[in-house]
């Protein structure tokens, strides 16, 4: 189905409120970037959903004082609190989109609007992490504005109605590239990014006090990370290193403390005369059973495939792979649901030569863990056949337990797609 007939170049975002796996607290929203070409502009637009998970016709988000609007440029952070808002972070179109530290802006309100006017973020610049926690707590994770900023954090705790002033982690000194956050149950928080081709962590503890500033593992500027902390308090971090053609994939599971270390070798990626996609994913999430679920991008004899896997204390478990033989396929989201469950979002396209964002299609698969902890994901189900872009995400509603899908094609429409598990 058609939700937007114009579209900004991200992705759209499906976000649920909740305030555990099990309870949603707010009305789900998907969250688009406008186009400067399509009304209302360059400004965001969400779509509600209603109570069968289907989305509204997006709506604009107001502008803030001084007609300065709230673009939906590059840095972009979406989150859901436990209060039933959306939370979103972009960059004002007041500044020059080629500047290296646009200035960021705060909107926050529920999907059906109203919306608050936006707020300046002071310091905020470049790249930006958010996470959310079980109980609908809300980080970001961000460079301070300027050449040599650090790292800096913003927390909205599940009781509260706006952000805190930023923590100031350090990291400072040069560029950092990447980032991803995450929290535990009890708020403690741990960013990791990437720097002078080191990936550096520290964490901000509940009560305040920070740990010590480490840098862990060598990874290149253009790495992807994915991380989570666990229940127990140990820090979980995979990364993507990329290659010319190659690629190597590895897991760190830390101790309790949250020292983490250079990683173990999960998959040498092998693949011939082609670039990796940048889109090529690796996701890490927690399953409302409270253990851990990966999936990621890998090869199969130089072809690309998803794969998954549960993780326990020594690392994964048994690795499937769920996409189908005879195409390539680029994990493209993951999503929990309140049964244990989970979602695969993938696009593929056939191994002819063919660059990934061209005749690309979008599938899904559900998964449900077994008696031992492994995933069983069941056959995809084909929600695009010819797709032409693969920018795509998924979310699951915890009240109903249905998959919501979007995704932006290459002439600017933005298309969803509603599904429930085959019990």
């Amino acid at each position: 189905m058609t939700l937007s007939a114009c579209s900004g170049p991200t992705r759209p975002q499906v976000l649920f409120p909740q305030e555990t796996p099990f309870r949603r607290t707010g009305t789900g929203a998907i969250v688009l970037q406008g186009a400067t070409s399509c009304p209302p502009g360059a400004a965001p637009t969400v779509a509600a959903v209603d109570s069968q998970d289907v989305p509204a016709q997006p709506r604009p988000v107001p502008a803030v004082p001084q007609d300065a609007t709230l673009a939906l440029g590059q840095p972009l952070a979406a989150a859901a609190t436990a209060k039933g808002q959306i939370v979103l972070v972009a960059a004002s179109d007041r500044s020059p989109s080629s500047a290296p530290d646009r200035q960021a802006l705060l909107s926050e309100g529920a999907a059906g609007g109203p919306f608050s006017e936006a707020q300046h973020l002071p310091g905020l610049g470049g790249a930006v992490g958010v996470a959310t926690a079980y109980r609908g707590d809300v980080v970001i994770a961000s460079r301070e504005g300027g050449g040599g900023g650090g790292i800096q954090l913003r927390m909205q705790g599940y009781a509260q109605d706006r952000f805190a002033q930023p923590v100031a982690l350090g990291g400072g000194g040069s560029a950092q590239r990447v980032l991803a956050a995450a929290l535990d149950y009890r708020t403690d928080a741990m960013v990791v990014w990437s720097q002078d081709g080191w990936l550096y962590a520290r964490e901000r503890h509940a009560n305040g006090p920070l740990g010590r500033l480490q840098r862990f593992a060598k990874a290149p500027a253009n790495v992807q990370l994915t991380m989570l902390i666990s229940d127990d308090g140990r820090a979980i971090v995979a990364w993507l290193d990329p290659g010319a053609h190659g690629a190597s994939l590895y897991l760190d599971i830390s101790a309790p403390g949250m020292k983490l270390g250079p990683g173990r070798l999960v998959e040498r990626l092998r693949w011939g005369g082609r670039e990796l996609p940048a889109n090529a994913a690796v996701r890490l999430v927690r399953l409302s059973t409270e253990s851990v679920l990966m999936a990621w991008t890998g090869t199969v004899a130089g072809h690309f495939v998803v794969r998954a896997a549960g993780l326990d204390l020594q690392g994964l478990r048994t690795t499937v792979t769920i996409s189908p033989h005879g195409q390539d396929a680029l994990l493209q989201d993951l999503a929990t649901g309140p049964r244990g469950d989970a979602v695969a979002l993938w696009s593929a396209y056939r191994p002819s030569g063919e660059r990934p964002t061209r005749r690309a299609r979008i599938f899904a698969a559900w998964g449900v863990p077994s008696s031992r902890g492994n995933p069983r994901f069941g056959p995809p189900t084909l929600l695009a056949p010819a797709n032409t872009s693969s920018d795509a995400s998924v979310a699951i509603d915890p009240r109903s337990d249905r998959a919501l899908a979007s995704w932006r094609e290459a002439n600017g429409e933005i298309r969803y797609a509603v599904g429930h598990a085959t019990r």
